[in-house]
């Protein structure tokens, strides 16, 4: 069986903690810099929608912001505990080396790793790309609506 090569725990950790920050960051920007120089513009033609717009843009940041902690802090916590667990077998191997039971858990520690890090990225980056799309909707939505007005 050909072992695919993963990602290693601590790498994964850094591209989660960078993305998300990179990404609140952005948010965080558009939220507090660019929105308020819009909405300057906007308010004086369609007031009604502006209000909308920053409920909206509020709720889904507080939303993200939430989950892009909660998702790290899971992930954090399940690779402490994977690699715990790898290196207590580790240890217990080391003093019987010949005990196929540490060796098929240590291989079942493996393969829930591969399950586990195959899945936390992918499902990181599907609701990362819905958010980063509701913002871009949220910020090109008052501009057609402008568009309309004029």
């Amino acid at each position: 069986m050909i072992r695919r090569e993963m990602p290693s725990r601590h790498l994964l950790k850094a591209r989660l903690l960078l993305t998300s920050i990179g990404t609140l960051a952005v948010i965080l920007l558009f939220n507090f810099v660019i929105f308020p120089e819009m909405k300057k513009t906007l308010i004086e033609i369609i007031p009604e929608q502006v209000k909308t717009i920053e409920a909206k843009l509020l709720y889904a940041t507080i939303a993200f912001s939430a989950f892009i902690l909660l998702i790290n802090f899971y992930s954090w916590n399940l690779i402490n505990k994977l690699t715990w667990q790898e290196n207590r077998i580790k240890q217990a191997l080391l003093e019987n080396p010949e005990d196929q039971t540490l060796k098929d858990k240590l291989i079942e520690i493996s393969n829930r790793e591969d399950r586990y890090l195959t899945l936390i990225e992918p499902i990181f980056m599907i609701v990362l790309g819905a958010m980063i799309g509701f913002f871009s909707i949220t910020a090109i939505q008052p501009l057609y609506s402008l568009l309309n007005a004029l």
